[in-house]
């Protein structure tokens, strides 16, 4: 059993001391979790330190990151403490300048990328178990998917630069 969590206005956090209360690392029972940002955010340069210190339990099975104006995720987004983690939203994080590296995360069966314009980078795909990849608005996005037996459906949309193969398996 699991509790889901979302915390959304993240733009209004002007001293991050006032997340820090938050305590994620604590809630061994949370397995949702939602962070956003507005649109309008007065404050951008904040947005990693922020998403630093929300740093969740490791327990997390699912995270959706929306509209998050930095350029580099935090260490934890990737690291393979996080094992736990089945899906991953990163949906309109414009400001980022690459995807973090998920190679980690073996259980991750769902990825979703979305309005991605400033990434510049090699998406190199090696997930397991993966079943649904989403990739959309994702311009300068390059690399080469090689996409497993395990994958069920995948859909890719303003993503030009990817090179997309199917296992030896595929049909």
């Amino acid at each position: 059993m699991g509790g889901s969590l979302h915390i959304f206005g993240l733009e209004n956090v002007v001293n991050v001391e006032d997340v820090l209360a938050a305590k994620l690392k604590n809630m061994k029972y949370l397995t949702e979790l939602e962070f956003s940002w507005g649109l309008k955010s007065d404050c951008p340069e904040n947005h990693e330190e922020i998403l630093f210190v929300l740093q969740p339990h490791t327990n997390i099975k699912f995270l959706m990151i929306n509209l998050w104006g930095g350029e580099n995720f935090p260490n934890w987004v990737r690291d393979h403490k996080f094992s736990n983690l089945e899906q991953i939203q990163l949906l309109g994080c414009k400001s980022c300048s690459s995807l973090p590296s998920l190679a980690q995360l073996p259980f991750l069966k769902h990825l979703e990328c979305r309005e991605w314009s400033f990434v510049e980078g090699d998406f190199r795909f090696s997930f397991p178990r993966i079943k649904q990849l989403v990739l959309k608005a994702c311009p300068k996005l390059t690399g080469e998917l090689c996409l497993p037996e395990s994958m069920e459906t995948i859909e890719i949309l303003g993503c030009q630069k990817l090179d997309l193969k199917f296992a030896e398996s595929h049909p």
